[in-house]
């Protein structure tokens, strides 16, 4: 059909019938816009439902791998001092835990202990602990021995090193020898209160008079605090 017979048979069209045409054709081209709309809100919903699955599941690893302590936190104390010139003594200790709360049966922490000194020139003129005992003891004169131990004090496995500053002040304890004890639950007497942790040992090498040379104490204080079903907090510092 030529371009003229076409041109003819458009001008008889009813006017009408070619106006509802191109609302057809308008109202379908509508129809697949939205259609293709709704397509794309479908597949972003289904990734981001794929992407929570995946993120629930790698933090339920996370969790089963790596347990919550909730609101506790680390506990530490006697690594860090600085004595700023002043004289420090020659023994030393120190606890850590990754937790400060127990329950009142199981209040384990790790301890740290250990001398510093010139050891050959300790065992041969000035002390020497053969023997020590180690204890724990609450805050109204309670006394636990926790263990005796038929080892010198003064000896490589129980010295301790120092970290420096700058101006030469003591900023951080090393120790050779640490161990895992539990405070016993019968010490933690009161709502609140504080627990020594202690070594002591008979130094051979001196006067049985001179009490400041007959012992050796290495302590460090615990603050604890009880608080709901049978659990204890613990602090290095005193509680409010």
């Amino acid at each position: 059909m030529s371009q003229e017979l076409i041109m003819d048979a458009i001008g008889y069209l009813d006017t009408d019938i070619l106006a509802e045409h191109l609302r057809q054709k308008e109202r379908l081209r509508n129809k697949l816009k939205n259609k293709k709309t709704i397509n794309i809100w479908r597949w972003s919903a289904v990734a981001a439902g794929i992407v929570a699955v995946i993120m629930g599941a790698m933090l339920l690893i996370h969790n089963q791998s790596t347990p919550s302590v909730g609101n506790e936190s680390v506990l530490e104390s006697g690594f860090k001092q600085s004595f700023h010139g002043e004289e420090s003594p020659i023994n030393y200790c120190a606890y850590r835990s990754k937790t400060n709360k127990f329950d009142i049966k199981h209040v384990t922490l790790d301890f740290y202990y250990g001398g510093y000194y010139d050891i050959d020139y300790e065992l041969q003129n000035t002390t020497s602990y053969p023997t020590f005992d180690i204890y724990f003891k609450d805050d109204q004169g309670n006394k636990y021995l926790v263990k005796h131990v038929e080892e010198n004090f003064v000896s490589e496995k129980y010295s301790c090193d120092f970290v420096y500053d700058d101006d030469r002040n003591i900023c951080e304890i090393k120790y050779n020898h640490s161990e895992t004890l539990t405070i016993p639950a019968e010490l933690f007497t009161k709502e609140s209160g504080k627990i020594w942790f202690s070594i002591e040992g008979k130094n051979i090498l001196a006067p049985e008079t001179n009490y400041s040379k007959s012992l050796v104490i290495t302590g460090i204080c615990i603050f604890y605090k009880k608080v709901e079903n049978g659990q204890i907090v613990l602090s290095s510092q005193e509680f409010d």
